[in-house]
């Protein structure tokens, strides 16, 4: 078989997976990336060689192997390859080792080898196999049979998303593999159990548990903080909590953020009194006499200040009157014709 060349490839296989639980959905990614591959007898599972079944190893002629791999996972005590399967990988053509980086085959329509599957699964194992294929024209045969387990309640597997590299072995036939396995987005924990997204009441951390934003407390960061458990309200007031504070309801008789302020009553005028802030006092407070007086020089005040403001406008309006009344007098005699004027008038008027 004509040699075209050594292929260098790359293969990332995902495998999203669905796990149902008491307290939540939990979601998971395991990718797989094929490192290399060697097959030093360049011989079949059955000791035969890959491009002459009549010749043995270790009598097989070098770099005759044309390798693909067939993917196949099975969850723990479930059908065979239900988990997932794949068709298999393009060829590596005349090639008992090599080393896999960016593209897997050495064809124009191979390069992109992206595979993705969603199911659901078991929270025990997955036990994965990665058959290495001959290829003779339409038919294949088996070189090697590769497995592992992968043990899902192992947390340590997932710890900082660190890729783990497997040496797997099948008689003289080796394989090389990196393996990762994170959470989906919102998913956390050795098993993607722990569901968290961030709100505004809360942050997620590492593990997935809630950091509590400024207001909010509780394991579920539900609670706004109390601020009112201090007693900020004073001379009676009830508190409520708000986010990041609170309000204070005070009573009739006192005002302020806080209710520290002693409502007291003014009139400014002929309207009804209204409420103004003045401290609270510790000391006597201001007799019932001497309010009434108060309020009587305040009346008066206003009722002089009302009578001068209506005697000023009663002599404007008087000045402006006069000063109108000498106008209109004034254009009514420029306005009137002279006698003569009148006598001159009708004579013209007579002669036509």
């Amino acid at each position: 078989m004509m040699h075209v060349g050594r292929a260098v490839a790359f293969i990332f296989c995902i495998f999203v997976s669905r796990f149902y639980s008491v307290d939540a959905q939990a979601k998971m990614i395991t990718g797989l990336r094929y490192k290399s591959f060697s097959n030093p007898l360049g011989s079949l599972a059955d000791g035969s060689c890959c491009d002459d079944p009549s010749l043995t190893a270790p009598n097989c002629p070098s770099d005759q192997c044309d390798v693909s791999f067939l993917p196949c996972a099975t969850y723990a005590g479930g059908r065979d390859c239900a988990a997932y399967f794949h068709t298999p990988t393009p060829v590596m053509f005349d090639d008992d080792s090599f080393t896999l980086d960016n593209i897997i085959g050495n064809t124009k329509d191979t390069s992109s080898n992206l595979m993705v599957f969603i199911d659901s699964y078991s929270p025990d194992t997955i036990n994965f196999n990665i058959l290495a294929l001959e290829n003779s024209g339409t038919s294949s045969s088996l070189i090697a049979n590769f497995s592992f387990v992968i043990d899902w309640m192992d947390t340590t597997f997932s710890e900082d998303d660190n890729w783990h590299v497997l040496d797997l072995t099948d008689g003289d036939a080796k394989l090389g593999l990196d393996v990762v396995r994170q959470c989906t987005k919102y998913y956390y924990g050795g098993t993607c159990s722990v569901y968290c997204k961030p709100t505004y009441q809360y942050t997620c951390l590492e593990d997935g548990s809630r950091n509590c934003t400024d207001g909010w407390e509780g394991s579920l960061c539900t609670d706004l903080v109390p601020y009112c458990a201090s007693g900020l309200c004073q001379n009676g007031g009830s508190c409520t909590n708000i986010h990041l504070g609170y309000t204070c309801s005070c009573t009739s008789s006192y005002t302020g953020t806080n209710c520290e302020l002693q409502a007291t009553t003014t009139v400014t005028g002929p309207v009804a009194a209204s409420s103004t802030l003045a401290p609270a006092t510790s000391g006597n407070p201001t007799s019932t006499a001497s309010r009434s007086s108060d309020l009587t020089t305040a009346v008066a005040a206003s009722v002089s200040g009302g009578l001068f403001t209506l005697v000023v406008f009663l002599a404007a309006g008087a000045c402006l009157w006069m000063k109108m009344k000498k106008r209109w007098y004034r254009r009514k005699v420029q306005s009137s014709p002279s006698p003569s004027q009148s006598r001159k008038a009708s004579l013209l008027t007579d002669s036509f």
